[in-house]
């Protein structure tokens, strides 16, 4: 499922699996970056949300580009993966560099929960 505004990105993704790892992580956008040469992309880690481990990553990379003028942006996206009884949740929260949204996505990210 995803939500695209203006270059800004909410999309998850649910697959089974395991926990993924940090170095899993790495070789998905290894992988990723392979498809999307715009792709970079830091070191992931791991983080806690509502008591549970999360791995998270940013990276960057340019947006499709637009249907009227062509023009592609560069977009920042933070990237979490849950994990729950053989599930695996990804979340790919974007914006266009230079747009403060870190608190709303923020808030998205928090509030990920498995019914």
């Amino acid at each position: 499922m995803t939500f695209v505004d203006k270059n800004n990105l909410i999309r998850l993704t649910l697959s089974r699996g395991v926990a993924p790892t940090t170095a899993a992580v790495l070789a998905e956008l290894s992988r990723e970056r392979g498809e999307r040469p715009t792709l970079r992309y830091g070191s992931p880690s791991s983080v806690t949300i509502a008591g549970a481990p999360v791995v998270k990553v940013s990276y960057a990379t340019l947006s499709a580009p637009n249907p009227v003028t062509g023009k592609r942006v560069r977009l920042l996206v933070d990237r979490y993966i849950f994990a729950h009884a053989g599930r695996v949740a990804t979340l790919d929260l974007g914006t266009p560099a230079g747009v403060d949204n870190v608190d709303a996505y923020r808030m998205v990210a928090h509030s990920f929960n498995w019914l």
